[in-house]
């Protein structure tokens, strides 16, 4: 992906994630279709990563072979390597990440979504298509104990008719507490989905951050704390 220097960390803990549900949509998607690929309709899936300092997705998207993915190699593809990357695949996100968002709107209760500029990396597929995945981040003020927040995902009517694939996921010290989808039931697993979210439709969750306290910040006294602990107990018998 292009421009990784800044906030590497979160890429890395959803790398796993991502990388087993792309490979699902699509491999689930290439069984069940016989057309050729000229055919094939573009494809996206969502994952979205609710944390207490933010929310973090990851949007896979694929462009069937054809016009427009020669359109976008011929404008972007500066050194003509037949690759996009480096400066090629930043000019080519200008127009690239406004079509794979296409009708998608984010929103969270009780704060406004700032969200960072998307960084993309681009694959070239071998029947011809081209594919993404683009790294989007919203920072918020951080939750505190038991406080919750609502994230809405809503996708507007005119988005075309193309498949779009969902799943939420959250950790520690968060966990879901409520959810629109019919998957509601799955949210003890700190996963919702994956669903297909259809066009003029809305999808909320909702996430509370936990009060209690980590064994690993319980046990995460000082050397010096320890010692004087002692040290009082002692003096007390």
């Amino acid at each position: 992906m292009t421009s990784f220097e800044r906030k590497t960390e979160p890429m890395t803990n959803m790398a796993t994630a991502i990388v087993v549900f792309a490979v699902g949509v699509w491999g689930s998607l290439a069984l069940a279709r016989s057309a050729s690929a000229h055919d094939l309709p573009q494809e996206r899936a969502l994952l979205l990563e609710i944390k207490p300092e933010g929310l973090e997705a990851m949007v896979v998207y694929q462009e069937p072979p054809g016009e427009r993915v020669d359109l976008i190699k011929a404008q972007s593809d500066f050194n003509r390597d037949g690759a996009l990357t480096g400066p090629d695949a930043v000019a080519a996100a200008s127009a690239w990440v406004p079509r794979a968002l296409q009708g998608l709107e984010f929103e969270a209760e009780g704060t406004e979504l700032d969200r960072d500029p998307p960084r993309v990396k681009f694959r070239n597929e071998h029947n011809g298509a081209l594919s993404s995945a683009i790294y989007l981040r919203w920072d918020w003020e951080e939750l505190d104990a038991d406080a919750e927040r609502t994230i809405r995902l809503t996708r507007s009517e005119d988005s075309g008719t193309f498949e779009t694939l969902v799943r939420f996921q959250t950790s520690s010290p968060l966990q879901f507490t409520s959810s629109s989808t019919a998957e509601s039931a799955t949210s003890a697993t700190g996963r919702i989905g994956p669903f297909a979210l259809d066009p003029d439709a809305t999808v909320a969750v909702t996430v509370t951050r936990s009060n209690q306290t980590s064994e690993s910040e319980a046990s995460s006294e000082s050397p010096e704390e320890s010692k004087g602990s002692s040290t009082s107990k002692k003096e007390a018998d």
